[in-house]
């Protein structure tokens, strides 16, 4: 089956919002065989689904931050892409906890219930999430780990925005490369040369600063190939329909280069480490005080009514030479001067409203 031919038809349809909770992902949880692994601070079951016989062993986890869904979204998808596979069946065993963190996924936080970043516990397991996660691992002792992230939209490479990114975490502070590190680097060096026919130049490379209380650094640290997959935002498209897509498609590569055991090291080396100078909106020619300027506007996610809105912020002012943004606007250096005060960290609703632009996302 062609993944990409065949995506629609296994697409899972039922989630379009960005908002996704664990009774969200019922109905995915009894088409499978669901397991409780855990509990979470306020007793929501942590499940993971087994899909497979096969004996090269992967445990895939996603909303560690509960407020990152894309990318549970693109494992759903691929998670029912399995379900008809008799290849990758055969060839794997695979673990995979769609929502780590139920009660930041509840509230759409990234922090757990005790305000805990489950993403900075790895070492001191001191969270009933991260134990679930740690049991699980060494119960089922994994041959690789996929670790799963949406990341912020003011990501680039050069003038693009990052829709994927990828990782292989650090095993010291030395960075050095070792078998283990190697193999993972194999694994996305692959998925970096496929991915690249489809959306070139928009892929990069995260962060690889070593963090022990980081998941992904500590189980690469402790010997298993360990990738980060981060879902990011092509553009304006802030539903990331696009780029759950091609997460989804990443994993499925991942598990083709594994079976088939063709790693690609070189091209990993090739893999540009991401920027951050992109930025929702940028407004160009804003006078105030009688001095042109430029206004950076983020959006900040809210939850109302289980469903995320997009609140505009002001990030910044001044005049910012290399920035790019998902939308930008040049004002007409004529328009009149701003009467009312801004600020940065303001809402920027009543800004927009003065210049009579309006967001749609």
């Amino acid at each position: 089956m062609d993944f990409l031919l065949s995506y629609n038809n296994f697409k899972s349809s039922e989630f379009k919002n960005r908002y996704l909770n664990v009774t969200s992902l019922n109905k995915v949880y009894n088409l499978f065989s669901t397991k409780i692994i855990g509990y979470s601070v306020n007793k929501i079951p942590i499940k993971a689904i087994s899909i497979g016989n096969g004996n090269i062993k992967i445990l895939i986890w996603s909303q560690m931050h509960g407020n990152e869904t894309t990318s549970t979204k693109a494992l759903i998808d691929f998670i029912y892409f399995l379900n008809n596979n008799t290849y990758l069946n055969s060839c794997f065993t695979f673990k995979i906890i769609p929502i780590l963190n139920p009660d930041g996924a509840e509230t759409y936080s990234r922090f757990n219930a005790n305000k805990i970043d489950l993403n900075r516990d790895a070492k001191k397991q001191s969270q009933p999430e991260s134990k679930a996660l740690i049991e699980l691992y060494n119960t089922f002792k994994p041959d690789f780990c996929f670790n799963l992230h949406d990341q912020k939209t003011f990501y680039n490479i050069n003038d693009l925005p990052a829709v994927t990114s990828f990782l292989s975490p650090s095993i010291n502070k030395e960075k050095t490369i070792n078998s283990i590190r190697k193999k993972s680097m194999g694994v996305i060096g692959y998925i970096y040369k496929n991915l690249q026919n489809h959306i070139p130049g928009k892929i990069g490379l995260y962060n690889d600063d070593f963090n022990l209380n980081c998941f992904g650094d500590y189980l690469q640290f402790l010997g298993t190939p360990t990738i980060l997959f981060e879902t990011g935002q092509d553009k304006n498209s802030y539903s990331r329909e696009k780029s759950r897509k091609w997460i989804s498609f990443s994993l499925y590569l991942s598990s083709i280069c594994i079976s088939n055991n063709c790693y690609d090291f070189e091209s990993y080396k090739q893999i540009p480490v991401q920027s951050n100078l992109y930025c929702d909106l940028l407004l160009r020619n804003i006078k105030i005080n009688e001095l042109l300027q430029d206004i950076i506007i983020e959006y900040k996610e809210v939850l109302l009514n289980n469903t995320v809105i997009f609140v505009p912020i002001i990030k910044n002012i001044g005049f910012f030479d290399k920035i790019f943004a998902h939308k930008s606007i040049i004002l007409d250096k004529n328009m009149k001067n701003i009467k009312f005060k801004i600020s940065i960290g303001d809402d920027a609703t009543k800004l927009l409203k003065y210049f009579k632009i309006y967001i749609n996302l």
